[in-house]
């Protein structure tokens, strides 16, 4: 191999000296150079050029293993070498001119200039992508007609339990029902002087009333309410509620609820109004609905309610005559004196499928009055994560078999955290049992520890538990209502249906509605309008603010503004870095 390079090189040198010696002699007889070129270029044609052959012997050996070497040259020329191709072939505006001035001061300026633009369009696109990365959102509203199908309506008589049905219940219900006695109340009411309330301490103070001190003689104590108290007195030190006692008319009533709740669930329904009594006339549309529409949900403030929930009630047309009509009768004289203090109903409009709450969502309808209740659809969509967060019902229904709710949901947290801290169950929130089954192994929280540890969970509770978090659901239908309402009915019109209850009632119930006044008469009976006041409906919808689509667009526009490059001249730089990068791998397998 050495020595058929020498020979070569030999070769080369004696033509190299004989092409000089005949230039020489060209050069001082001025013969014209082409006389000459021709046999010049097959000479050419058929010798190897010295200065070639160097310099491919000083740049590549090639080795018996097949290995690449730089023998000559560092590495500093071969990376200047990419780069100088680089900048003849790119379009990155900047980079010619930087190449191909001769002027040290526009070459300067030039770099100056690109590295301003590299600078700039660094800047513009790190705002980009925090603006991106920020997910910003608004809100969209779009307006759209159909029919709609009919939300589903609960509906409780305020009074939670029928007198006439006192003797089934437990005995400490019935003690407390026969102590509370309003003629005696009325008596005391007589004799009370009010004096001033200093309990708060310093100079606030307020007048005594009468409700908030009238004691009666009951054998039960409410342990769930002495527990409260104790909480806020002893543990919770910031509460307000420290600075004040329970009202002797809500404990009352709280200690009604409470023994109510202690009966079993069959007890429960006896002792409520029964569907068949409450709704005395359904119609849907103009057409009549029946019973079996009708389900019981036990509620802890209104004992028996009843949902009707059909999803082949769909509104064709706006208007009362579009829409619901239930005429209800209350049974007054039904209602237990000293715990009912009010006379109507609550009234619940809610999405499918969800589960009602009355206390805390309900409309109350006074009775004696026909209420109208027209209502506009709202359809609200959330993106979710990362814009906002928001749960998926699918996962909600699977477990529970319901729609999920913001309120539902922390409910039962709230019951689940109570479970698993005080190891028993709260019997406080009925509603929650028609979602989640009643555990086995743990028994009703009674005693003053385990009442103790719910009031703290309860008060404490806040809805931010990261291992229960109840954000509002992706999407959600929700209901605007506008209420109007007039007395109803007229005197003959309540004796007509007070005859048409007689036909079902025994005679003893027929002749104490027939004996009632006027005024008394109208306010058994309640009619109730519920419809769509328009089939146009509002769909708000959460938008993004920067899509990435919008972001692609601005990174090109971005890029092409500072710098000139087209999508496809980025790849320009990829077939950069690619050619640096093979380079420096040859150089490193060569080393080895």
């Amino acid at each position: 191999m050495a020595k058929l390079v020498g020979q070569n090189l030999l070769h080369a040198s004696e033509n190299t000296s004989l092409e000089s010696s005949v230039e020489n002699e060209e050069s001082q007889m001025s013969l014209p150079p082409f006389n000459r070129e021709e046999p010049q270029l097959q000479q050419k044609n058929n010798e190897i050029h010295p200065s070639k052959l160097a310099e491919d012997i000083a740049m590549v050996h090639i080795n018996q293993t097949g290995s690449f070497q730089e023998l000559n040259g560092s590495n500093a020329t071969g990376f200047c070498r990419i780069f100088s191709d680089f900048a003849d072939k790119t379009s990155l505006n900047g980079v010619q001119f930087i190449k191909a001035s001769s002027s040290l001061p526009v070459k300067v300026i030039w770099s100056l200039l690109l590295s301003a633009a590299i600078g700039a369009m660094i800047f513009h696109l790190y705002s980009m992508f925090t603006n991106y990365f920020a997910y910003t959102k608004h809100s969209q509203i779009d307006l759209s007609f159909s029919k709609l199908p009919f939300p589903a309506v609960t509906v409780c008589n305020v009074n939670i339990m029928r007198s006439s049905q006192k003797d089934k219940a437990g005995q400490a219900l019935r003690d407390l029902i026969n102590a509370i006695n309003p003629q005696q109340m009325m008596e005391k009411a007589k004799d009370w002087k009010p004096t001033m309330d200093y309990s708060s301490g310093g100079d606030a103070r307020r007048m005594d009333n009468f409700l908030d001190n009238f004691s009666m003689n009951m054998s039960f104590t409410n342990d769930r309410m002495e527990a409260q108290n104790t909480y806020f007195t002893e543990t919770c030190k910031d509460c307000w509620e420290k600075e004040s006692t329970s009202s002797s008319s809500n404990t009352v009533e709280y200690n009604f609820r409470e023994l109510f709740n202690r009966e079993s669930e069959t007890t429960r329904d006896i002792l409520g109004h029964q569907v068949q009594d409450l709704i005395q006339q359904c119609s849907f549309a103009g057409r009549k609905c029946m019973l079996t529409n009708f389900s019981r949900l036990h509620s802890t403030s209104y004992g028996n309610c009843y949902v009707i929930e059909y999803n082949k009630f769909i509104s064709r047309k706006s208007g009362p005559d579009g829409g619901l009509e239930l005429t209800l009768f209350l049974e007054t004289d039904e209602y237990i004196p000293g715990i009912t203090n009010g006379r109507g109903i609550q009234v619940v409009i809610h999405q499918p499928g969800t589960v009602p709450f009355p206390k805390d969502e309900g409309i109350a309808v006074a009775a004696g009055s026909q209420t109208f209740i027209g209502l506009r659809v709202v359809k609200v969509t959330r993106l979710g994560e990362p814009y906002s967060p928001c749960t998926s019902t699918d996962n909600f229904v699977t477990k529970y078999s319901k729609t999920y709710t913001r309120n539902t949901c922390q409910k039962i947290c709230q019951e689940m955290s109570v479970r698993d801290k005080c190891h028993c169950y709260d019997e406080s929130e009925l509603e929650l049992y028609d979602v989640i089954e009643n555990p086995t192994g743990l028994k009703p929280c009674r005693n003053m520890s385990q009442l103790m540890c719910v009031s703290k969970v309860v008060f404490q509770y806040d809805g931010t538990d990261s291992s229960c978090e109840c954000n509002n659901p992706c999407s959600e239908t929700v209901y605007a209502k506008s209420i109007a309402s007039r007395q109803w009915p007229s005197p003959s019109y309540a004796d007509l249906l007070i005859q048409a209850i007689c036909q079902e009632k025994p005679n003893s119930t027929c002749s104490v509605l027939k004996n009632k006044d006027n005024l008394n008469k109208l306010e058994d009976f309640i009619k109730l309008n519920i419809y769509f006041e328009d089939l146009n409906y509002e769909e708000l919808s959460e938008q993004e603010d920067y899509t990435t689509t919008q972001l692609l667009s601005d990174i090109g526009g971005t890029i092409g503004l500072w710098i000139g490059l087209s999508v496809l001249s980025l790849f320009e730089l990829v077939n950069l870095v690619t050619e640096l990068i093979a380079y420096l791998f040859c150089i490193k397998l060569g080393n080895h």
